[in-house]
C-alpha cells in the first residue's frame, strides 16, 4: 500500500508539473511529497525525475516509469468502480436509438414493465433511422441492423424479419396487380432513402429488377401509411407491415417470388473490455428475455 501511495503521488507530481500543487490536493507537506519521490526512486534505483527550483522533468526511464504507472492507476480506478458497480441499482439516463415503429411495436407495450422493474433508470429515446457514431451521438444502445459490423460493437439478436413486398388495395383499383417480376416496370415505386440498394428488388428466381422510385422516404413508418393513402408499392419488414396485411388493408404482390430470406434485428451496445453498466445490462437482458417470435 505505501508503494501504491508513492507512486500516485510521482503520477500527481508530473501531470501536475508540480511539487506544491500536489502537496495542497494531499493536504500534506511539500517536503513529504518529495519524500515520497525520493523513496520511491531509491527503491527503483533509478533516477525518475530531474528536479531543480524552477521546473522539474522526467528522465528517460521516467517516463517509461510514467506511462506503465498511469496505466496501472486507471485501471485500478476501472476495477473499482466495476465492483461498486456490482452492488449498486441500475441508475442514470440511457440513451437508445430505434425505429420508430420498433418503439411502437415492442417497447412501449413493456416500458410499464421495465419502468416498475428498473425505477431509476430514464430511458432518453430517439425514434429515427440509419447509422450513428455512438460516441460522438451519446448513444448506449441501438436496435436494427446495421449495414457495416463495427468491432467497437456487441450485438444481441431478437429476432429475424423478411421483406415484403405489398401493396394498398387503392393502389390495385388504379393499376392492374403485376404478376410477374417485370410487371413491376412502371409501377409506382416507394423506397427507403437510406437503403444502399433503394432501386433494386430481388427474387428467389435470381431475377433482379431494378425500378425508378417515385417517392423516397427516410422512416419506414412513413413508407407505411403513404402505402395505407394507396400511393405506391412498398418493401418492407414483416414486423411492420404484417397487421396491416391481416386487416386487409395491404395486399402481399408476387408472394410466388418472394426469396424469404430472413434478415436478423439486433439490439447493440459499445464493446468495453472491462465492464457493461449496469443500466445498459439491464435494458439488454430485459429486451433479450421478451418472448420474441420471427416474423
Amino acid at each position: 500500500m505505501r508503494t501504491l501511495k508513492r507512486i500516485d503521488t510521482f503520477v500527481k507530481v508530473v501531470n501536475y508539473g508540480s511539487f506544491s500543487k500536489v502537496a495542497r490536493e494531499l493536504n500534506i507537506s511539500v517536503v513529504a511529497v518529495s519524500k515520497q519521490i525520493s523513496s520511491l526512486e531509491a527503491d527503483l534505483k533509478v533516477q525518475l525525475l530531474k528536479r531543480n527550483t524552477r521546473s522539474l522533468a522526467l528522465t528517460e526511464v521516467g517516463q517509461v516509469y510514467y506511462d506503465k504507472c498511469k496505466k496501472i492507476l486507471h485501471e485500478l480506478e476501472e476495477t473499482r468502480v466495476l465492483i461498486n458497480n456490482f452492488h449498486s441499482e441500475p441508475a442514470g439516463t440511457l440513451c437508445i436509438l430505434c425505429g420508430r415503429f420498433f418503439y411502437e411495436r415492442f417497447i412501449l407495450p413493456n416500458l410499464g414493465k421495465f419502468n416498475e422493474r428498473y425505477p431509476k433508470i430514464i430511458l432518453n429515446i430517439e425514434t429515427k433511422e440509419g447509422i450513428t457514431h455512438f460516441e460522438r451521438d451519446d448513444v448506449d444502445i441501438l436496435i436494427g441492423t446495421l449495414k457495416t459490423e463495427m468491432s467497437t460493437l456487441v450485438r444481441r439478436k431478437l429476432f429475424t424479419s423478411r421483406y415484403i413486398l405489398c401493396v394498398s388495395p387503392k393502389y390495385l383499383q388504379k393499376f392492374s396487380e403485376p404478376a410477374v417480376p417485370n410487371d413491376l416496370k412502371g409501377h409506382l415505386y416507394i423506397t427507403h432513402s437510406m437503403r444502399s440498394s433503394y432501386d433494386l428488388l430481388t427474387f428467389n428466381n435470381g431475377e433482379q429488377i431494378f425500378l425508378k422510385p417515385t417517392l423516397h422516404l427516410d422512416d419506414a413508418h412513413l413508407m407505411l401509411e403513404t402505402a395505407l393513402q394507396g400511393l405506391g408499392i412498398i418493401s418492407l419488414h414483416s414486423y411492420i407491415v404484417d397487421q396491416s396485411l391481416k386487416e386487409g388493408k395491404l395486399k402481399e404482390i408476387l408472394p410466388a417470388y418472394s426469396n424469404n430470406i430472413k434478415k436478423p434485428i439486433y439490439l447493440y451496445y459499445q464493446k468495453n473490455s472491462s465492464y457493461i453498466e449496469p443500466k445498459i445490462r439491464a435494458f439488454v437482458d430485459f429486451m433479450t428475455n421478451l418472448k420474441w417470435n420471427d416474423a
